[in-house]
């Protein structure tokens, strides 16, 4: 899916299986990435990434091949750096990233609420090219 304009600043992928014989479209969505570049010059070399997968289809590799996806599409286009925040309680999310390359660059204290906790924001990035 992709969000059309000028600078094609946006991108999603979504993952899909077939569906049984319930009806309806023939397949659904089950994971996504989505990439946003900043339309700042001085930030045009990098790109927002968020992703996600549903609980029962992780570790089934899709997470993986979205994410290899989307590195490539940014790879494509020249982005220098790709960077992705999560709150530190998403510890799966933070070692899914970290087993791919990804390094923390930041924490930022009592970032997020979260049932009532105020829990830390794990910055990673990864740099693809200079």
């Amino acid at each position: 899916l992709l969000r059309h304009n000028a600078l094609e600043s946006r991108m999603f992928f979504v993952a899909t299986v077939p569906r049984g014989e319930s009806g309806g479209p023939d397949e659904e969505g089950v994971g996504w990435v989505h990439l946003e570049v900043p339309e700042l010059d001085k930030l045009g070399d990098t790109a927002e990434l968020t992703m996600g997968v549903l609980a029962e289809y992780r570790g089934n590799g899709i997470g993986t091949r979205l994410l290899e996806r989307a590195v490539e599409w940014a790879g494509q286009r020249g982005l220098e750096k790709l960077y992705q925040s999560v709150p530190a309680t998403n510890e799966a999310g933070v070692a899914f990233l970290e087993d791919r390359g990804w390094e923390r660059e930041a924490v930022r204290a009592d970032h997020y609420r979260i049932d009532g906790d105020h829990v830390d924001e794990v910055m990673l990035a990864r740099r693809l090219g200079p």
